[in-house]
Order: C-alpha cells, then structure tokens, then sequence
C-alpha cells in the first residue's frame, strides 16, 4: 500500500464543498472514508449504509458511522480514499463491493460518483473528488 498524499488522513476531506448529514440504517455501520448510497430518500437527513458494486454513489463518509448514527457525508469535494482498484488520473470512479473508488466504465451508468485525482494500484490511499457522475452513457 502506497500512500500518495500524506498530509491527510483517510476520510479527511482537503476540499469540502457540500456536506450533508447522514443516517446509518446498516447495523455493521459505515467506515470513514467509504462510499455510501441512499437507501431511505424520505426522511432528512437520508438514510443509508455503505455502498456496494452497482449502487448509485451518494457521497463519502468523513467519520466512521454506527447504526441509527448520524454522521458527515461528504457530496462535492475531494477527499482521501483507499482505492479498490488500479486507477489513473482522471479515470471516473464507481464503487467495489466495499466501498471502495474504482475504474468506472461507459457502460456503467449513473454508477460513478467522481473522478481521480491522483493514479495508484489496489490498496494505495489517494485522493478522489467526489460528485456527480463524470462519464457517458454506452457499451
């Protein structure tokens, strides 16, 4: 494991544009630092747990979550990650099964939630921006 920006810790956020509250209904909770996603869009603030491959990414947690916990979420910003996957800078970034930034392809739509900054293998912390989705619809 490589650490490419040292100066911050994982989950720590150099630029935080929009935070929001965010409620854990996951009873193994939400780790600082993990992609989340919505599970319960009808409350406020927004129910959910850590995010999986395939789900819609909704921001990252800047502190570990418990279950019925509240906590910040990070919506638009950059922070520190552990990366689930080699990434390069400037690839779109979707989830691994835990949480995890990875290369999100066309084919993978409305899956990504930002985009890296900074390249790396599997297991090396770097810095991604985290926001909308970046990358087109396709095959």
């Amino acid at each position: 494991m490589t650490d490419l920006c040292p100066e911050y810790d994982e989950g720590e956020a150099p630029i935080a544009l929009m935070v929001i509250d965010f409620v854990c209904d996951q009873a193994a909770g939400i780790r600082k630092g993990r992609f989340v996603t919505i599970t319960d869009g009808g409350t406020w603030p927004p129910k959910g747990r850590e995010a999986n491959g395939g789900d819609v990414l909704n921001g990252v947690a800047m502190e570990a979550i418990a279950e019925n916990e509240t906590g910040s979420v990070l919506v638009i910003g950059v922070i520190k990650m552990e990366f689930g996957g080699a990434l390069t800078a400037g690839d779109s970034v979707k989830t691994d099964n835990e949480g995890r930034p990875m290369k999100a392809l066309a084919a993978d739509d409305h899956q990504s939630g930002g985009m890296a900054y900074q390249s790396g293998a599997q297991g090396d912390l770097g810095l991604i921006f985290v926001g909308y989705p970046l990358h087109g619809v396709g095959t």
